[in-house]
């Protein structure tokens, strides 16, 4: 060949190369161009052609789409090395009239492993300062400007996109007037309406004042020889101690009184023990050396369980 001719054949060669090729980019760092996964992209959740909030590699990203020289491509942003997601809204009654609003969430580490579920306040939530304090070393959301900002917009955004649960939690015992069962009586146990038992009714008190939990008074229950236990107390002690105390067992129920019953006594006479049986009619767990509280308890933390022990019994003991 020429030299014209071998140049010739070689420009066509070079030019139909160029016909074939695609504009080249740098790769992206190691954070904007996480690995596909199978199942990559499901469940994110776009605010615009270009922003949304995804999971990539197993943690909570905010995504954006690049657009150049006719290619697109994703980049994602690492707000914390974990995922999570709201899985209920719980409103936690405790009969001031103003329910308490919380978040139950549910989590997992990139590597799969599960993170505990944990229950936070709502000015918690915001505040992104709950996964250190609920789940440790674990919990970590990046530093950087609008991050902490950033994944929670993302956990709520990712959350409402699967759907989150909204339920009650009553925090005191006694009388309500539900809006689908009608006049209901709270206790940690069974939830008594009008026909007996009502099922879907959380009641979580707390500690020691679970112990409030009537049983099921189902069909069969023995009325008749349970009143007649109940009555047998008075065969115990005097009647001027007896009759008041369960007295207070059968008034606690009807609403709200003024007064208290105050038994004294020389210590050994039994007093603390009479009046476990007369707790033990609000819950078989109610006995001498289980009981609400004691006078060694805090005034504020007395005034507390008071209040949530509606329509109930509440023994404060002395020792």
């Amino acid at each position: 060949l020429t030299p014209e001719q071998y140049a010739a054949q070689r420009g066509r060669v070079l030019l139909e190369a160029l016909e074939r090729a695609h504009t080249w980019r740098p790769p992206a760092p190691a954070e904007e161009s996480p690995a596909k996964e199978e199942g990559q992209g499901a469940g994110d959740v776009w605010l615009s052609d270009v922003h949304g909030y995804g999971v990539r590699g197993g943690k909570l990203c905010a995504l954006k789409i690049h657009a150049a020289d006719g290619q697109e491509w994703e980049s994602a942003e690492t707000l914390a090395e974990f995922t999570a997601y709201i899985t209920a809204e719980v409103f936690e009654e405790d009969g001031a009239g103003e329910a308490a609003r919380l978040f139950e969430l549910e989590g997992t580490r990139p590597d799969g492993r599960p993170l505990p579920r944990v229950r936070v306040t709502a000015a918690e939530f915001e505040g992104m300062r709950w996964p250190v304090a609920k789940w440790g070393a674990g919990g970590i959301v990046h530093a950087g400007q609008g991050k902490k900002d950033k994944a929670r917009a993302a956990i709520q955004l990712l959350s409402a996109a699967r759907g989150v649960a909204e339920r009650t939690v009553y925090r005191h015992t006694g009388w309500i007037q539900h809006p689908q069962h009608g006049p209901l009586y709270l206790t940690a146990g069974a939830v008594i309406g009008r026909a007996g038992a009502v099922s879907g009714v959380e009641v979580d008190l707390g500690g020691r004042l679970n112990a409030y939990a009537l049983p099921d008074p189902g069909e069969g229950s023995d009325l008749r020889a349970a009143v007649r236990h109940s009555l047998a107390l008075l065969n115990l002690a005097p009647d001027p101690v007896a009759v008041p105390i369960l007295g207070a067992v059968y008034r606690a129920p009807l609403g709200r009184s003024d007064f208290a019953v105050w038994p004294t006594g020389e210590t050994g006479r039994h007093k603390t023990a009479f009046a476990a049986f007369a707790m033990a009619h609000f819950g078989a767990g109610w006995h001498r050396r289980h009981l609400p509280d004691s006078w060694n308890s805090s005034p504020n933390a007395l005034e507390s369980a008071a209040f949530r022990v509606k329509d109930a019994l509440f023994l404060i003991d002395d020792f």
